[in-house]
């Protein structure tokens, strides 16, 4: 089995980011319009180490995590990546079909099969998002609380590095 890199190596070659808007970025514009998101940010500075960098930022918005996987895992996979982002479930929460169970083994698939293939996997709790969504924020907030719990076990089984936005994140509702 391949040995993810660790940041303590000379630099990531290939970065791949997959999951919904959180990535692809909305109302974080590049000067001539275009939308940008952290992912193309993290991109920016990692060219810094390696002005080599591929980069790759296949999310799209609106994405639940089973679309995540059935559409955005292959592509990536076919790129390669060394590092690899996997951010995504809030789309399901915010539905009342919301299957906790689902959204886990998608996340787990995606994260598992692109570290099996050598990849540092980055993974994400989700702050609290009822300072900007106010509908339901009781069930909302309860969900988002079970997923994160859910993603921080996940990534510690797997190997994955866990941006823990929860806990050690953003709590500014504008940064969202």
């Amino acid at each position: 089995m391949p040995v993810p890199r660790t940041t303590a190596d000379s630099g990531f070659g290939r970065f791949v980011a997959i999951g919904d808007s959180t990535t692809e970025g909305l109302v974080d514009l590049y000067p001539d319009g275009t939308l940008r998101g952290w992912a193309d940010r993290l991109a920016e500075r990692l060219a810094v180490t390696n002005p080599d960098l591929t980069y790759a930022n296949l999310a799209v918005r609106g994405r639940k995590a089973p679309q995540i996987r059935a559409e955005q895992l292959e592509p990536a996979i076919r790129l390669e990546p060394d590092l690899a982002s996997v951010l995504g479930g809030l789309n399901d929460v915010l539905r009342r079909n919301f299957d906790l169970d689902r959204v886990v083994a998608d996340l787990d698939a995606v994260t598992s099969a692109l570290i099996d293939r050598g990849a540092t996997v980055l993974t994400f709790t989700f702050p609290d998002p009822t300072a900007v969504i106010t509908v339901a924020a009781a069930r909302i907030a309860a969900r988002v609380d079970e997923l994160n719990e859910r993603v921080r076990r996940m990534s510690e089984e797997r190997g994955a590095v866990l941006v823990d936005l929860d806990r050690d994140g953003i709590a500014d509702p504008s940064l969202w």
